[in-house]
């Protein structure tokens, strides 16, 4: 009897961690399925566009090498960006965003989307209520000041809570996949996505990722998909799960 106790409490402890377990394999493995889809839609748009569109993120930093110089009163809004040499800030230092609009019929004309809400998304009845960056970052420091917080979220408001329901407009494919784009831009620059739509948990890391188009060179062919590092407790870089290294 003894035996048998001991067995049952050494059970309890165990299961919830194997399920766990096993639940994060099954998102990794829709991830992984849902990246390869994108990516799919992402090759065929690039052919019927005829080349690589002016509509992406530099590879391997997303970002030539510049910093907010001049912040608004409230700390929430960079108001003036100067490149690392202190000369103004260059119109490429992100990449390219002239032909997104144009490239964005095309990449949504190669997926199966079954019902769209521009902007309002959440309140549209397209996307479940879903955390932010703004949530992510105070859980991971509680006693963060404004002004630090502020600072980690200038550049990415479009991943804020708020910017998720009101301002994001989100696409439901046949398959059960939700897209979102950020803050109203252009897709694929940025495609936030939902593994499994409206099904939980809906947190980032698990079934809720985002990732943007990258190219190594403007003269080049390169043209693909790098996942953004944003996870809630618990959840997995979309990097490390497209890559096999979660």
């Amino acid at each position: 009897m003894i035996t048998l106790g001991i067995i049952g409490v050494v059970a309890a402890m165990t299961m919830p961690v194997l399920i766990s377990n096993y639940q994060k394999t099954v998102y990794s493995n829709q991830a992984k399925k849902t990246y390869s889809m994108l990516s799919q839609a992402l090759t065929l748009s690039v052919e019927k566009y005829g080349c690589k569109p002016a509509c992406y993120y530099w590879y391997p930093s997303n970002c030539k090498p510049h910093s907010c110089v001049r912040y608004s009163s409230d700390g929430k809004s960079c108001l003036e960006y100067q490149m690392a040499d202190g000369s103004p800030l260059a119109s490429d230092v992100c990449g390219a965003t002239a032909e997104c609009k144009d490239f964005e019929s095309i990449f949504l004309s190669n997926l199966k989307v079954i019902k769209t809400c521009q902007n309002k998304a959440y309140d549209n009845g397209c996307i479940p209520k879903y955390s932010g960056l703004d949530d992510i970052i105070k859980e991971g420091n509680e006693n963060i000041s404004d002004e630090d917080f502020n600072k980690k979220l200038v550049g990415q408001d479009g991943y804020a809570s708020s910017a998720l329901m009101n301002k994001s407009s989100a696409y439901v494919l046949a398959s059960g996949e939700i897209l979102m784009n950020y803050s109203g831009m252009s897709l694929p620059r940025i495609i936030i996505f939902d593994v499994n739509g409206k099904k939980g948990p809906n947190k980032w890391g698990y079934d809720v990722f985002a990732m943007h188009t990258a190219t190594k060179s403007s003269t080049d062919d390169s043209f693909f998909f790098v996942g953004k590092s944003m996870a809630q407790k618990g959840g997995v870089d979309l990097n490390k799960i497209i890559t096999n290294r979660e």
